[in-house]
């Protein structure tokens, strides 16, 4: 799993499912357990993540667009992207 900007309460349930791929990252990191990435440009090897949690972030990058294609570049096929921005109709 890829935790984008993690939020606190999110990753202590995570950490306490115990998963064995727990990625924590941020492009401005304030913890040592978090890896500075860029989304619009990851590190990651193709197909790794079954499930990429980023919320309020693609709303701060330059081209969300080239964003989402690097989560789909690294979610697994069948894998699951939970990304939330603002909205205001």
């Amino acid at each position: 799993m890829l935790h984008i900007a993690p939020e606190a309460m999110l990753e202590r349930q995570f950490l306490a499912l115990g998963l064995g791929d727990y990625v924590r990252a941020d492009l401005h990191p304030t913890r040592p357990e978090y890896e500075r990435i860029n989304i619009e440009k990851m590190p990651f090897a193709n197909e790794r993540f079954e499930l990429i949690v980023c919320n309020h972030v693609l709303e701060h990058v330059n081209d969300p667009a080239r964003a989402l294609a690097e989560f789909h570049r690294c979610l697994k096929p069948g894998g699951l992207l939970l990304a939330q921005t603002p909205y205001a109709p």
